[in-house]
Formats: structure tokens, C-alpha cells, sequence
């Protein structure tokens, strides 16, 4: 016969949703995700770095569908500084604390989360699910307020491109 495998195995029956303890190692990881979401997103001018899972539920379908609600600190680290190591950003002292409701999708074997939703605002004006409050998390495209991010693109030149600019020469 077949074995059924123990819900304390695969985290619960499949569908449903399930408190997690905010404790879970794992929701650390998701919480520093959503830490540098709201950073790509927000017009702040500082950091903000994970503190604590506040509430945490998950369901198991194709992934792990995970809702959170979790709590940051802005810090005195600018945010359009390049190469800033945000594990030694201190938090700023005076600064209100943010408090974030999201979605998360994640399939651990492929190494992969998705926020599909994302709603902060600061911790005294917070109310889950209430959409009255101001919304400190803009729905905007990344781009908009994004710190730049430096590519460097660099053009292989073939025998066929002219030295001079980067276009092909009709020569052939």
C-alpha cells in the first residue's frame, strides 16, 4: 500500500491555509526579501533592513504561498550610496517603523520568490487589510525610483564590424 507522507513532513495538506509560527527560520529569508522590495519601491531616502515577522501564514500548492506581515527599520544608510553592505546599517533611532503585508510565492527547489503583493505603511497607521491608510509602497514600475543599478555592456567586435563605431560594415 501506499504510505501517505505526515503533514509534519511536507507542512501541512495542500490548499490550505496555515498559521506559521513567526519564529520560522525560513520566513527570515522572505522577510529580507521584502525589506529590499520596499527599498527598490519606496522614495525613501534610507534603507531599511528586516526586524520581525509579525504574522505568518502559508498554503502548499505548486510552491509555498506564504502571507506575511512583517516590521522594518529605516536606517542611516542612504539609499543611492553604491555598495553598501546592509548588515551594517544601524537602525535610526528616531525613524518610525514600517510595517509591510505581502504575498510571497516561493518554490524553494528552483530558488525562487515572487512578491505578488506588497502593502506598507508606517507602524502607527497600520491595519491589515485596510486600504484607507496612506500607502507608503507605490505601485509604481521598479524603475521609478529604483537606486541605478551600473551594467556594463561591452560589444565584442568581429572582423565584419567597422573599427570605428559599433555598426556592421556593408563591405561584404
Amino acid at each position: 500500500m501506499w504510505q501517505v507522507a505526515s503533514d509534519e513532513w511536507h507542512g501541512g495538506p495542500g490548499g490550505v491555509w496555515m498559521d506559521v509560527s513567526v519564529e520560522d527560520e525560513s520566513l527570515k529569508k522572505l522577510g529580507h526579501l521584502i525589506a529590499n522590495e520596499y527599498d527598490l519601491r519606496s522614495d525613501e531616502n534610507s534603507l531599511f533592513i528586516f526586524h520581525k515577522v509579525m504574522k505568518a501564514r502559508k498554503q502548499i500548492s505548486s510552491g509555498i504561498s506564504y502571507q506575511l506581515v512583517v516590521e522594518l527599520l529605516e536606517t542611516v544608510c542612504p539609499k543611492y550610496k553604491r555598495r553598501i553592505n546592509k548588515a551594517r546599517c544601524s537602525p535610526d533611532i528616531g525613524e518610525d517603523h514600517v510595517v509591510c503585508e505581502a504575498h510571497v510565492f516561493s518554490q524553494p527547489w528552483l530558488k525562487k520568490d515572487d512578491i505578488s503583493h506588497l502593502r506598507c505603511a508606517e507602524k502607527d497607521d497600520f491595519f491589515e487589510g485596510d486600504e484607507s491608510v496612506e500607502v507608503l509602497y507605490p505601485k509604481v514600475h521598479p524603475s521609478a525610483h529604483a537606486r541605478p543599478v551600473f551594467k556594463s555592456h561591452f560589444v565584442v567586435r568581429t572582423s565584419d564590424e567597422s573599427e570605428e563605431s559599433n555598426e556592421v560594415s556593408n563591405a561584404l
